[in-house]
């Protein structure tokens, strides 16, 4: 707790030694989000797993604490400009989710696994194509479309709104190095919804 103070500190410090805006705006602003962002919530998932919780939440929580909404250590230039570590992560965070999917020891769960993902995603698809559709009065870029159009617009938005990201699935397994027919299908479940 007290290495996260600190580095709070030389953080407001560091933005303090500049134009608020150029601070935040240069590649060095962003170098700096990432180094203290990696820091913070490395030491903030420490705290969060000897209290018995996943390291998850406690990367969440530094997030949400050091945003521009709460002590606004990081600020929206910094984070713009370190967007391209998202495509990054999220590249790397599927390739462990195909990685993961042992499919010898899947075989006896592929059909459950396949039920519950049509199900699952279908079933949704459907679901808030529909809830899309019915509030289009309520949405301003559904003014002057054709039904047709309209139509379109709420099943790409119910295709987009259905989508998983299994960086959860993936960072409670390999954290709590859980094995098993539950684990198992919940992993095949977001990768198979994720590629459907």
């Amino acid at each position: 707790i007290v290495i996260i103070l600190v580095l709070a500190g030389l953080m407001q410090a560091a933005k303090s030694f500049g134009p608020l805006p150029s601070v935040g705006s240069t590649p060095a602003g962003a170098a700096l989000a990432c180094g203290y962002l990696l820091l913070t919530a490395f030491f903030a998932g420490s705290v969060f797993k000897s209290l018995g919780l996943p390291r998850l939440t406690g990367y969440l929580f530094t997030g949400i604490i050091v945003g521009h909404t709460v002590l606004g250590l990081v600020s929206d230039p910094m984070v713009a400009n370190l967007r391209i570590f998202n495509g990054i992560a999220t590249a790397l965070i599927a390739l462990t989710a195909g990685v993961e999917l042992d499919l010898r020891s899947m075989k006896p769960l592929l059909k459950t696994i396949g039920w519950l993902s049509v199900i699952a995603v279908l079933g949704t698809i459907c679901l808030l194509t529909g809830a899309v559709f019915l509030s289009r009065s309520w949405l301003p870029f559904f003014a002057n479309l054709t039904l047709v159009q309209t139509v379109a617009i709420s099943v790409v938005l119910g295709v987009t709104m259905v989508a998983q990201s299994p960086a959860v699935v993936v960072a409670l397994h390999s954290e709590m190095q859980s094995d098993g027919p539950l684990t198992r299908t919940i992993l095949g479940i977001v990768v198979m919804s994720d590629l459907v």
